[in-house]
């Protein structure tokens, strides 16, 4: 029994030094996959440090694009708003330049007008007693037609009771006074 005793106590020995010697295994192995996580995860969060400062970098290049493109469409707008400027003023002045020729266009034919007028023989005017009769024809006026006869258009317009003497119609027959 002593024997048997010793080996049992034996076997308790080794079992618990074996124990011992394989939890010490278990611990250095398990440190080694800890310090090989934690280089891992280093790893990771460097890598990630870095895209993060490729992002910011970026992102301050953005920045910087966008206060190019701003100051590019400020340029652009006080340009456009210079020649629209510009463009308006050249737009007045061809205003008042076609308003002076239109003007003298109109003056100019109504004395051409009122000079055909006089130059025509007293066109087919029937004499009365006291004036003539005058038959309207396409462009005439009654200032042209008081003009060619000498006579002012208030009285033209007084004797043949118009009430607008702008509203002549081709073919009217006015009567003249002398």
């Amino acid at each position: 029994m002593k024997y048997g005793a010793l080996v049992l106590i034996g076997l308790i020995i080794v079992c618990c030094s074996g124990c011992e010697t394989l939890s010490a295994q278990q611990r250095r192995q398990g440190d080694t996959r800890i310090h090989n996580d934690i280089a891992n995860l280093k790893a990771s969060v460097q890598r990630l440090e870095q895209q993060l400062d490729g992002i910011e970098a970026g992102r301050e290049d953005l920045h910087v694009q966008i206060a190019d493109m701003r100051a590019t469409q400020d340029r652009a707008i006080a340009q456009y708003g210079s020649d629209l400027q510009t463009v308006e003023g050249k737009l007045v002045a061809q205003s008042s330049v076609l308003e002076r020729i239109r003007k003298e266009l109109v003056e100019e034919l109504s004395r051409r007008m009122a000079d055909i007028i006089k130059s025509q023989p007293r066109p087919a005017a029937v004499r009365s007693e006291s004036g003539y009769e005058h038959v309207v024809k396409a462009g005439q006026t009654l200032s042209e037609i008081a003009k060619a006869y000498g006579v002012k258009a208030s009285v033209i317009t007084e004797v043949n009771k118009l009430k607008n003497p702008d509203d002549l119609r081709i073919g009217q027959t006015l009567f003249i006074p002398e």
